[in-house]
């Protein structure tokens, strides 16, 4: 009956939404110092978690574009923000430059460890030794082209 079936629909999202907010911890920075040649990722840090990634999409929240990239002489800070992410994060980011572009694949989890909840959170990426030019900046989140930005090094 069309009864049972909303009580039946209420229970889920009830269940969901307490199974995306149980566990809810602060996130733990990633610092690589590998030294490379040419561009590299450097740090990458993990904001903490800042809502419930469930609430903001029952919400319908509209996302601006998340990524704004600063430059720092060879260097550039890309910053991802409000990024729908799991509560703990493990993240690492794989650079590819070729003429006039860098691409940034970037995850949350690198391991098998992720959590069974998801959160608003947003990270830091540092690049660095960029050669001066015009870039455009494409990031990839987990697979998936999130946004670019043009940025010039000099």
């Amino acid at each position: 009956s069309a009864p049972s079936e909303l009580h039946a629909i209420r229970l889920a999202t009830s269940m969901l939404a307490a199974l995306f907010t149980l566990g809810v911890v602060g996130c733990t920075p990633i610092d690589d110092d590998d030294p490379q040649d040419g561009p590299f990722v450097g740090a990458i840090d993990a904001g903490d978690c800042e809502g419930d990634a469930y609430d903001e999409f029952m919400m319908g929240a509209e996302d601006p574009s998340p990524l704004t990239v600063d430059v720092d002489g060879s260097n550039l800070l890309v910053h991802l923000e409000d990024i729908d992410a799991n509560c703990c994060p493990r993240p690492g980011a794989d650079i590819d430059v070729s003429e006039g572009l860098i691409e940034i694949q970037f995850e949350d989890v690198t391991a098998d460890d992720a959590c069974g909840c998801m959160c608003v959170t947003d990270f830091d990426i540092e690049v660095e030794d960029v050669d001066p030019g015009s870039y455009t900046v494409d990031v990839y989140f987990n697979g998936s082209y999130l946004d670019s930005v043009e940025v010039e090094v000099v």
